[in-house]
Protein backbone atom coordinates (compact mmCIF):
# COMPACT_ATOMS: atom_id res chain seq x y z
CA UNK A 1 0.00 0.00 0.00
CA UNK A 2 1.38 3.24 -1.06
CA UNK A 3 2.50 5.70 1.57
CA UNK A 4 0.39 9.35 1.87
CA UNK A 5 2.80 11.96 3.10
CA UNK A 6 1.38 14.94 4.87
CA UNK A 7 2.04 18.38 4.14
CA UNK A 8 4.91 18.66 7.45
CA UNK A 9 6.06 15.52 5.54
CA UNK A 10 6.20 16.80 2.67
CA UNK A 11 7.53 20.60 3.73
CA UNK A 12 10.12 18.29 5.75
CA UNK A 13 11.20 16.27 2.97
CA UNK A 14 11.81 19.36 0.00
CA UNK A 15 13.93 21.11 2.98
CA UNK A 16 16.03 18.09 2.85
CA UNK A 17 17.21 19.15 -0.64
CA UNK A 18 17.17 22.72 0.61
CA UNK A 19 14.24 24.47 -0.94
CA UNK A 20 10.89 26.15 0.71
CA UNK A 21 7.78 25.47 0.05
CA UNK A 22 5.60 28.02 -0.90
CA UNK A 23 2.11 25.62 -1.25
CA UNK A 24 -0.23 25.49 2.14
CA UNK A 25 -2.40 22.76 0.25
CA UNK A 26 -1.25 18.92 -0.79
CA UNK A 27 -2.94 16.19 -2.50
CA UNK A 28 -0.74 13.43 -3.41
CA UNK A 29 2.74 12.75 -4.99
CA UNK A 30 1.62 13.80 -8.30
CA UNK A 31 0.69 17.33 -7.02
CA UNK A 32 3.18 19.84 -8.26
CA UNK A 33 4.38 21.81 -5.63
CA UNK A 34 5.46 25.43 -5.69
CA UNK A 35 8.92 25.95 -4.19
CA UNK A 36 12.06 28.47 -3.51
CA UNK A 37 15.45 27.26 -4.74
CA UNK A 38 17.80 29.51 -2.81
CA UNK A 39 21.06 28.30 -6.07
CA UNK A 40 19.32 29.95 -8.58
CA UNK A 41 17.04 32.24 -6.69
CA UNK A 42 13.89 31.43 -8.02
CA UNK A 43 10.42 29.95 -7.62
CA UNK A 44 9.89 26.47 -9.18
CA UNK A 45 7.42 23.67 -9.19
CA UNK A 46 8.38 20.02 -8.69
CA UNK A 47 6.30 16.58 -8.12
CA UNK A 48 7.06 15.14 -4.47
CA UNK A 49 7.32 11.56 -6.99
CA UNK A 50 10.23 13.34 -8.97
CA UNK A 51 11.81 14.58 -6.01
CA UNK A 52 12.11 11.23 -4.34
CA UNK A 53 13.50 10.07 -7.68
CA UNK A 54 15.99 12.29 -8.11
CA UNK A 55 15.00 14.83 -10.32
CA UNK A 56 16.22 18.57 -8.74
CA UNK A 57 15.34 22.28 -9.59
CA UNK A 58 14.25 22.63 -13.26
CA UNK A 59 16.22 25.90 -14.07
CA UNK A 60 19.19 24.82 -11.98
CA UNK A 61 18.84 21.84 -14.21
CA UNK A 62 18.63 23.67 -17.77
CA UNK A 63 21.65 25.91 -16.09
CA UNK A 64 23.94 22.77 -16.03
CA UNK A 65 23.09 21.67 -18.93
CA UNK A 66 24.04 25.09 -20.39
CA UNK A 67 27.40 24.67 -18.92
CA UNK A 68 27.43 21.21 -20.33
CA UNK A 69 27.07 22.31 -23.73
CA UNK A 70 29.60 25.53 -23.50
CA UNK A 71 32.03 22.85 -22.08
CA UNK A 72 31.56 20.15 -24.85
CA UNK A 73 32.03 23.36 -27.56
CA UNK A 74 35.32 24.44 -25.65
CA UNK A 75 36.25 20.57 -26.31
CA UNK A 76 34.91 20.61 -29.99
CA UNK A 77 36.70 23.76 -30.69
CA UNK A 78 40.07 22.34 -29.05
CA UNK A 79 39.73 19.18 -31.29
CA UNK A 80 39.31 21.01 -34.03
CA UNK A 81 41.95 22.69 -33.56
CA UNK A 82 44.07 19.70 -32.74
CA UNK A 83 42.90 17.62 -36.18
CA UNK A 84 44.05 20.84 -38.34
CA UNK A 85 47.42 20.98 -36.43
CA UNK A 86 47.91 17.42 -37.43
CA UNK A 87 46.36 18.34 -41.29
CA UNK A 88 48.82 20.72 -41.35
CA UNK A 89 51.90 18.52 -39.97
CA UNK A 90 50.98 16.42 -43.86
CA UNK A 91 50.23 19.61 -46.00
CA UNK A 92 46.80 19.27 -45.97
CA UNK A 93 43.77 21.44 -45.47
CA UNK A 94 40.81 20.59 -43.48
CA UNK A 95 37.65 21.02 -45.47
CA UNK A 96 34.45 20.21 -43.33
CA UNK A 97 33.57 19.26 -39.89
CA UNK A 98 35.89 17.13 -36.68
CA UNK A 99 33.17 15.26 -34.55
CA UNK A 100 35.60 12.84 -33.10
CA UNK A 101 38.34 10.45 -33.52
CA UNK A 102 35.80 7.60 -35.25
CA UNK A 103 34.60 9.76 -37.72
CA UNK A 104 36.04 10.33 -41.34
CA UNK A 105 36.53 14.15 -41.71
CA UNK A 106 36.76 15.78 -45.23
CA UNK A 107 40.63 17.23 -46.25
CA UNK A 108 41.87 18.87 -49.28
CA UNK A 109 46.23 18.13 -50.78
CA UNK A 110 47.54 20.80 -52.29
CA UNK A 111 49.19 18.16 -55.08
CA UNK A 112 45.04 16.97 -55.70
CA UNK A 113 43.02 20.33 -55.72
CA UNK A 114 39.93 19.03 -57.17
CA UNK A 115 39.89 16.00 -54.88
CA UNK A 116 38.33 16.12 -51.42
CA UNK A 117 38.95 13.02 -49.86
CA UNK A 118 37.70 11.55 -46.85
CA UNK A 119 39.83 9.81 -43.91
CA UNK A 120 39.89 8.98 -40.35
CA UNK A 121 42.29 11.38 -38.17
CA UNK A 122 44.38 8.20 -37.07
CA UNK A 123 44.63 6.83 -40.47
CA UNK A 124 46.16 10.33 -41.73
CA UNK A 125 48.62 10.52 -38.69
CA UNK A 126 49.88 6.97 -39.71
CA UNK A 127 50.63 7.49 -43.23
CA UNK A 128 52.72 9.90 -44.26
CA UNK A 129 50.59 11.40 -47.07
CA UNK A 130 47.16 12.02 -48.84
CA UNK A 131 45.71 8.60 -50.16
CA UNK A 132 45.96 9.64 -53.91
CA UNK A 133 49.89 10.64 -53.27
CA UNK A 134 50.05 6.88 -51.44
CA UNK A 135 48.34 5.37 -54.47
CA UNK A 136 50.33 7.43 -56.98
CA UNK A 137 53.99 7.20 -54.79
CA UNK A 138 53.16 3.13 -54.85
CA UNK A 139 52.38 2.80 -58.27
CA UNK A 140 54.96 0.91 -60.70
CA UNK A 141 55.83 1.53 -63.59
CA UNK A 142 55.71 -0.40 -67.16
CA UNK A 143 59.60 -0.90 -66.82
CA UNK A 144 58.80 -2.65 -62.96
CA UNK A 145 56.52 -4.45 -64.12
CA UNK A 146 58.35 -6.07 -66.86
CA UNK A 147 61.18 -6.62 -64.31
CA UNK A 148 58.94 -8.54 -61.86
CA UNK A 149 57.39 -10.78 -64.91
CA UNK A 150 61.78 -11.12 -66.30
CA UNK A 151 61.98 -12.42 -62.65
CA UNK A 152 59.48 -14.98 -62.97
CA UNK A 153 61.13 -16.29 -66.93
CA UNK A 154 58.22 -14.48 -67.99
CA UNK A 155 57.58 -12.62 -71.40
CA UNK A 156 55.35 -9.85 -71.07
CA UNK A 157 53.22 -8.95 -73.96
CA UNK A 158 51.16 -6.18 -73.26
CA UNK A 159 52.59 -2.96 -73.49
CA UNK A 160 49.98 -1.01 -71.47
CA UNK A 161 49.74 -1.20 -67.62
CA UNK A 162 47.44 0.51 -65.48
CA UNK A 163 47.30 -0.27 -61.84
CA UNK A 164 48.36 -3.89 -60.00
CA UNK A 165 44.65 -5.59 -60.77
CA UNK A 166 45.48 -5.06 -64.74
CA UNK A 167 45.53 -8.42 -66.42
CA UNK A 168 48.40 -8.72 -68.51
CA UNK A 169 49.48 -11.29 -71.54
CA UNK A 170 52.43 -12.94 -70.76
CA UNK A 171 54.07 -16.42 -72.20
CA UNK A 172 56.06 -18.50 -69.58
CA UNK A 173 59.36 -19.16 -71.40
CA UNK A 174 58.86 -22.91 -69.88
CA UNK A 175 55.82 -22.71 -71.78
CA UNK A 176 55.62 -21.03 -74.89
CA UNK A 177 52.77 -22.69 -76.76
CA UNK A 178 50.49 -21.06 -73.93
CA UNK A 179 48.97 -17.20 -74.05
CA UNK A 180 48.32 -16.43 -70.30
CA UNK A 181 47.05 -13.75 -68.35
CA UNK A 182 47.91 -12.49 -65.03
CA UNK A 183 47.76 -9.34 -63.07
CA UNK A 184 50.82 -8.18 -61.33
CA UNK A 185 48.94 -8.52 -57.51
CA UNK A 186 49.10 -11.83 -58.19
CA UNK A 187 52.62 -12.11 -59.37
CA UNK A 188 53.79 -10.08 -55.83
CA UNK A 189 51.99 -12.98 -54.19
CA UNK A 190 53.60 -15.96 -55.65
CA UNK A 191 50.65 -17.18 -58.49
CA UNK A 192 52.06 -17.78 -61.72
CA UNK A 193 52.10 -20.25 -64.63
CA UNK A 194 49.89 -22.53 -64.75
CA UNK A 195 50.95 -25.36 -66.33
CA UNK A 196 54.07 -24.69 -64.18
CA UNK A 197 51.84 -24.79 -60.86
CA UNK A 198 50.30 -28.41 -62.59
CA UNK A 199 54.35 -29.87 -63.17
CA UNK A 200 55.30 -28.67 -59.72
CA UNK A 201 51.86 -30.38 -57.68
CA UNK A 202 52.65 -33.55 -60.09
CA UNK A 203 54.30 -36.91 -60.15
CA UNK A 204 55.95 -37.35 -56.52
CA UNK A 205 55.34 -33.82 -55.51
CA UNK A 206 51.79 -34.93 -55.64
CA UNK A 207 50.14 -34.79 -51.96
CA UNK A 208 47.73 -37.93 -53.19
CA UNK A 209 51.03 -40.09 -54.71
CA UNK A 210 51.20 -43.30 -53.55
CA UNK A 211 54.62 -44.80 -54.20
CA UNK A 212 53.08 -48.37 -53.67
CA UNK A 213 51.57 -48.13 -57.22
CA UNK A 214 53.93 -49.77 -60.43
CA UNK A 215 54.14 -47.34 -63.54
CA UNK A 216 51.99 -50.10 -65.51
CA UNK A 217 49.06 -48.93 -62.71
CA UNK A 218 49.58 -44.92 -63.33
CA UNK A 219 49.30 -45.86 -66.88
CA UNK A 220 45.91 -47.81 -66.64
CA UNK A 221 44.49 -44.82 -64.95
CA UNK A 222 43.35 -41.92 -66.14
CA UNK A 223 44.16 -39.59 -62.76
CA UNK A 224 47.80 -39.73 -63.46
CA UNK A 225 47.21 -38.98 -67.38
CA UNK A 226 49.42 -35.60 -68.23
CA UNK A 227 47.04 -36.00 -71.55
CA UNK A 228 43.84 -36.35 -69.99
CA UNK A 229 44.57 -33.18 -67.83
CA UNK A 230 45.46 -31.39 -70.81
CA UNK A 231 42.43 -32.72 -72.58
CA UNK A 232 39.92 -31.16 -69.62
CA UNK A 233 41.56 -28.24 -69.78
CA UNK A 234 41.19 -27.24 -73.29
CA UNK A 235 37.49 -28.61 -73.07
CA UNK A 236 36.86 -25.84 -70.50
CA UNK A 237 38.47 -22.90 -72.33
CA UNK A 238 37.14 -24.11 -75.51
CA UNK A 239 33.79 -24.29 -73.61
CA UNK A 240 34.52 -20.89 -71.53
CA UNK A 241 34.57 -22.87 -68.56
CA UNK A 242 30.50 -23.27 -68.25
CA UNK A 243 28.08 -26.29 -68.14
CA UNK A 244 26.72 -26.56 -71.20
CA UNK A 245 23.71 -27.79 -69.79
CA UNK A 246 22.37 -25.32 -67.43
CA UNK A 247 24.77 -22.47 -67.47
CA UNK A 248 26.55 -22.80 -64.55
CA UNK A 249 30.11 -21.14 -64.45
CA UNK A 250 33.62 -21.66 -63.42
CA UNK A 251 33.34 -23.62 -60.28
CA UNK A 252 32.64 -27.59 -59.57
CA UNK A 253 33.29 -28.55 -63.47
CA UNK A 254 33.69 -31.57 -65.18
CA UNK A 255 35.03 -32.48 -68.53
CA UNK A 256 32.20 -35.32 -69.96
CA UNK A 257 33.66 -37.69 -72.40
CA UNK A 258 31.06 -38.33 -74.95
CA UNK A 259 32.02 -41.55 -75.97
CA UNK A 260 33.58 -43.51 -72.92
CA UNK A 261 37.38 -42.86 -71.81
CA UNK A 262 37.46 -46.89 -71.43
CA UNK A 263 36.58 -47.76 -74.83
CA UNK A 264 37.33 -44.57 -77.41
CA UNK A 265 40.89 -45.17 -77.26
CA UNK A 266 41.23 -43.13 -80.76
CA UNK A 267 39.22 -40.21 -79.63
CA UNK A 268 40.07 -39.80 -75.94
CA UNK A 269 42.15 -36.85 -76.15
CA UNK A 270 40.20 -35.55 -79.06
CA UNK A 271 38.38 -32.34 -77.73
CA UNK A 272 35.09 -32.69 -79.94
CA UNK A 273 35.09 -35.77 -78.15
CA UNK A 274 34.26 -33.39 -74.58
CA UNK A 275 31.81 -31.49 -73.59
CA UNK A 276 31.99 -29.08 -69.91
CA UNK A 277 28.93 -30.07 -67.65
CA UNK A 278 28.47 -28.90 -64.10
CA UNK A 279 29.26 -31.68 -61.44
CA UNK A 280 25.15 -31.98 -60.60
CA UNK A 281 24.69 -32.39 -64.60
CA UNK A 282 27.34 -34.79 -65.17
CA UNK A 283 26.05 -37.11 -62.10
CA UNK A 284 22.72 -36.53 -63.29
CA UNK A 285 24.33 -38.15 -66.87
CA UNK A 286 25.74 -40.90 -65.43
CA UNK A 287 23.02 -42.01 -62.93
CA UNK A 288 20.53 -42.72 -65.88
CA UNK A 289 23.24 -44.44 -68.45
CA UNK A 290 26.28 -45.89 -65.60
CA UNK A 291 29.65 -45.07 -65.86
CA UNK A 292 31.88 -46.87 -68.71
CA UNK A 293 30.74 -47.83 -72.28
CA UNK A 294 29.05 -44.45 -72.29
CA UNK A 295 28.24 -42.85 -76.42
CA UNK A 296 27.36 -39.75 -78.03
CA UNK A 297 23.74 -41.25 -78.88
CA UNK A 298 23.47 -41.56 -75.27
CA UNK A 299 24.48 -38.11 -74.52
CA UNK A 300 21.97 -37.00 -77.34
CA UNK A 301 19.62 -38.56 -75.76
CA UNK A 302 19.46 -37.45 -72.51
CA UNK A 303 20.21 -34.10 -73.28
CA UNK A 304 16.94 -34.41 -75.28
CA UNK A 305 14.98 -34.98 -72.46
CA UNK A 306 16.40 -32.28 -70.52
CA UNK A 307 14.98 -29.87 -72.86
Amino acid sequence: MAVRYSLDEVISIFMGFGYIVLEDNYVNNKTRMTFYCPDCESEQTLRLNDLVQGHLCPYCGTLRKIENMKEQAKLQRKAIDIAKEELEKKGLKLKGKYKNAHTKIKYQCPEHPTSIQQARLGDIRYYKCCGLCRIENSKLTYEEVAERFRERDYLLLSTRYENSSTKLYYRCKKHVDYLQQIDVGSITQGHGCYYCAIEKNSGENHHWYNPNLTQADREASRSFDPENAKWRMAIYRRDHFTCQVCGQKHDNLNAHHLDGYNWAIDSRYDIDNGITLCIICHRSFHSKYGFGNNTKEQFHEWIGGKR
